[in-house]
């Protein structure tokens, strides 16, 4: 037996059963971005309070932006975060922003990695973004909330994905361009030095 309704804020649900006392339900959250392209979502993350992150990118139209959407557990837009559940990041340059990974440092803050071409560059970077627990760039954080690595050979490079350690360092894992080509494993540890 399947169920299926269409709700009016989007979500779809859907029940099956599979048999006797075997029953599931799923529900489908769908975002489209405002342009006519291909939004995607890459990374996700459950906070404590059962709350759901992910990252990803939207297509603006002009290029790719980097994205982070929080839902609350019931799969409905948090509107406490961002922009009514909606996080887009803001730097300048026409580039492409990507969003790969996502994790959760000790406070719960969301620590996203990917790739972002830079004003005055042509290939992307390795960025990693910190939010807030509400959803606004930690400006404590890098410059201005973000941290960027572009290897020798000067990209394309990316950031797949990122861990915390116990002691609060950020681990980023991705690929980096080498001078031949091809791709290298990068491996990025940031670790906040007080000076």
């Amino acid at each position: 037996m399947i169920i299926f309704c269409q709700a009016e804020d989007g979500i779809r649900v859907l029940v099956r059963s599979r048999g006797l006392g075997d029953v599931y339900k799923r529900q489908v959250f769908r975002y489209a971005g405002p342009g006519n392209g291909t939004d995607s979502a890459r990374g996700i993350v459950v906070q404590n309070d059962g709350k759901i992150l992910f990252t990803g990118e939207m297509n603006s139209s002009i290029h790719k932006e980097m994205i982070a959407i929080r839902l609350t557990p019931d799969g409905v837009p948090d509107l406490k975060f961002a922009n009514n559940g909606l996080f887009i990041l803001n730097i300048s340059g026409e580039g492409d922003r990507f969003g790969f990974g996502i994790a959760l440092d000790a406070e719960e803050h969301a620590v996203m990695t990917g790739g972002a071409v830079r004003e005055g560059d042509t290939n992307s970077s390795i960025i990693t973004v910190r939010l807030l627990a509400d959803g606004t760039v930690d400006e404590s954080f890098g410059m201005n909330g973000t941290v960027f690595y572009q290897g020798d050979a000067g990209g394309p490079d990316y950031g797949n994905w990122v861990s915390i350690t116990p002691d609060g360092e950020i681990l980023v894992t991705g690929a980096e361009a080498d001078l031949d080509g091809s791709y290298d494993i990068v491996l990025l540890k940031l670790s906040l030095i007080h000076i």
